[in-house]
């Protein structure tokens, strides 16, 4: 049996990462929604069209 010249070392501890800020929610004040197509979509004979708010960020299908 040969013994290597060469030592294992510990590895290094690893360091957990910081915990990052949950970013907080920001809520818009409740409005009417004034929706505007956005885009129109065909898939295998079905419509799909994209209507935005104005106003927010809510995304709405049909």
């Amino acid at each position: 049996m040969s013994v290597s010249p060469w030592t294992a070392l510990p590895a290094p501890p690893i360091e957990a990462p910081e915990p990052e800020a949950t970013p907080r929610l920001q809520l818009v004040a409740p409005h009417e929604h004034t929706w505007q197509l956005r885009a129109v979509e065909y898939d295998d004979a079905l419509e799909v069209r994209r209507y935005e708010c104005d106003g927010c960020a809510e995304v709405l299908f049909r």
